[in-house]
């Protein structure tokens, strides 16, 4: 973390940070928690120092993440357009990123990441910095770079970042409640209520925010146990309709759209799903396979072997972490479970990956 976060760096962003009359925070396309709870962290720590700042996300971020959107600032840059099924640009958000002099990216290693706002990024002509926990970041595009992978979420690098800063400067008694609330929604999503990617600096960090007064056991009612009956209907027949190959040691689950319409599917639904499938003894790698407008969208989890960031980048034009990482696929939703095995198949043969019989799932 030292040469991540030091001093020059710390210096640097709070030069432009403080130099800057109208900051536009961007996440990343399909926001999850940890993308929400680190842009709202952000803003809040701005509003603190009187900065200017708007929140500008690629789309809207799902329902049950309002709570860390109480002032309904943030911005989707595309909605979805009811009467037509297109998108409709938002003309307050793309003038927000136009007429910003700072711009701040997080939880995204490439403004690829934001999908449709990726030319305006790409055109804007202010000073940007990068706060992400993601491998190979495009750090030519960015003028200032924090990036470390070893980091449970962006929310956990932007906390320390947060602490190293000269108004804060290690006191957790300085840093605002909604700022230590949104980092600690944005880590306790990416960790899956600390199931993935902790490492001893995340439970520093809980010791922190707890000291700080974050309510830990609200925040999990407010992510984790407030699912709507669709909700945990649809996850009943995902779980029945999941495919398990011994082969593979996999688990795979698709949702189709036919299937959303009938559970009233509505962003963030299937939020935690693919981990499901390596609760499974034996399973080393989990899938899951969402049917878009205009693709399948790829999640994949592993707890071996298996680096599944590497299987994203070969197979389903993505990337991530060794064990988390996303993707899409433009083939029929009907042909994607084959083309996954085929290709997990082929990817296991390519790497030389083994399994020993007694962790082989038994199958369904």
């Amino acid at each position: 973390m030292d040469t991540v976060i030091n001093a020059e760096k710390i210096s640097q962003f709070d030069a432009m940070i403080g130099g800057a009359e109208r900051v536009v925070i961007i996440g990343h396309y399909n926001p999850d928690g940890d993308c929400v709870g680190s842009v709202s962290a952000l803003s809040s720590y701005l509003d603190g120092r009187s900065v200017g700042n708007v929140v500008v996300l690629p789309g809207p971020y799902p329902q049950f993440l309002s709570f860390l959107d109480s002032g309904h600032r943030i911005k989707a840059f595309s909605i979805k357009d009811a009467s037509t099924g297109g998108q409709t640009v938002s003309a307050d958000a793309e003038q927000a990123v136009k007429d910003a002099d700072l711009m701040i990216c997080l939880d995204h290693n490439t403004p690829g990441r934001t999908e449709g706002m990726e030319p305006l990024l790409r055109e804007a002509p202010c000073s940007k910095v990068l706060i992400d926990h993601h491998p190979n970041p495009e750090s030519s595009f960015y003028d200032l770079v924090f990036s470390d992978t070893e980091m449970s979420s962006a929310s956990e690098l932007l906390f320390w970042i947060l602490m190293e800063m000269p108004d804060i400067s290690s006191d957790i008694r300085r840093m605002e409640l909604p700022t230590a609330l949104s980092l600690c929604a944005g880590m306790l999503s990416d960790t899956n209520n600390f199931n993935n990617s902790v490492t001893p600096s995340t439970f520093r960090m809980s010791s922190l925010l707890m000291d700080r007064g974050v309510d830990f056991t609200l925040l999990n009612d407010l992510i984790f146990g407030r699912c709507s009956q669709d909700r945990m209907k649809l996850m009943g027949y995902m779980l029945s309709n999941m495919t398990i190959d011994p082969e593979t040691a996999s688990a795979c689950m698709i949702l189709t759209r036919k299937i959303q319409r009938k559970y009233n599917f509505v962003s963030g639904d299937s939020e935690g799903f693919v981990n499901l499938g390596l609760k499974i003894k034996g399973v080393e790698v989990s899938a899951l396979f969402t049917e878009e407008a205009d693709r399948v969208r790829v999640s994949l989890r592993s707890k071996g072997g298996i680096r599944v960031n590497r299987l994203s980048e070969t197979f389903f034009h993505g990337g991530g972490h060794d064990k988390a990482s996303g993707g899409k696929l433009t083939i029929p939703v009907t042909e994607v479970r084959d083309y996954y095995l085929s290709a997990l198949r082929q990817f296991i043969c390519d790497e030389g990956i083994t399994f020993a019989d007694a962790s082989r799932p038994s199958g369904q």
